[in-house]
């Protein structure tokens, strides 16, 4: 008996957590994915204790955390970390989730993520997912305008909606006068910068 609600910990820790923390809330969104996380815990998942143990790790680093949550949350469905309390992985089931793809060598931006889950919860709107992609290129300290040039796919697999956005190139009219003792006519091409949230909006 006692090696039976030794195996149950996890779960028992996570109930403790969230009853002090998310059932005057009714947080249904953390509660249920944080339960059976740590239910899976207790069946010692190895993939997952390993994920959980590594997080915990990373917990109060806030760029790795950030960037670890984002991985966790496009591999699992948009259940993503939120934080940890007494070694508790507290997970939020999120409608939609926008991340930022980074150059590997540069780390400049490279392309936007933006993934809408079929979730019970009611369902992402446009001006939701507009609202996120504007927040996370904010916190991220990236420029988006009302520039139109932009590269958008798409993917709809297993009910999840996958959209990439990146940003296009702008061709201008300039004058070249290195290598020429005379200005000549020519052009210039330039990464253009993210589109505006509204034309993200309007796309979906």
């Amino acid at each position: 008996m006692v090696v039976a609600a030794a195996k149950f910990d996890e779960l028992f820790r996570a109930t403790r957590v969230l009853l002090k923390e998310c059932a005057k809330k009714n947080e249904e969104d953390r509660i249920i994915p944080t339960l059976a996380f740590a239910n899976h815990i207790c069946d010692r998942v190895p993939r997952l204790v390993e994920e959980k143990d590594r997080l915990v790790g990373l917990w109060g680093d806030e760029r790795i955390w950030d960037e670890e949550a984002d991985r966790f949350a496009r591999r699992f469905g948009g259940l993503r970390p939120v934080r940890v309390a007494n070694e508790v992985l507290i997970l939020e089931r999120r409608p939609a989730l926008v991340t930022i793809n980074y150059a590997c060598v540069a780390e400049t931006p490279e392309k936007v993520t933006i993934n809408v889950y079929p979730h019970r919860t009611p369902l992402a709107t446009a001006d939701d997912v507009a609202r996120l992609y504007y927040k996370t290129l904010s916190d991220a300290g990236i420029a988006h305008n009302e520039q139109r040039t932009v590269r958008l796919s798409s993917n709809f697999h297993n009910r999840r909606l996958e959209i990439w956005i990146s940003p296009g190139t702008v061709i201008e009219r300039t004058t070249v006068t290195e290598g020429f003792t005379v200005p000549q006519p020519g052009w210039r091409i330039d990464k253009a910068s993210f589109p505006h949230p509204d034309l993200v909006g309007g796309a979906l």
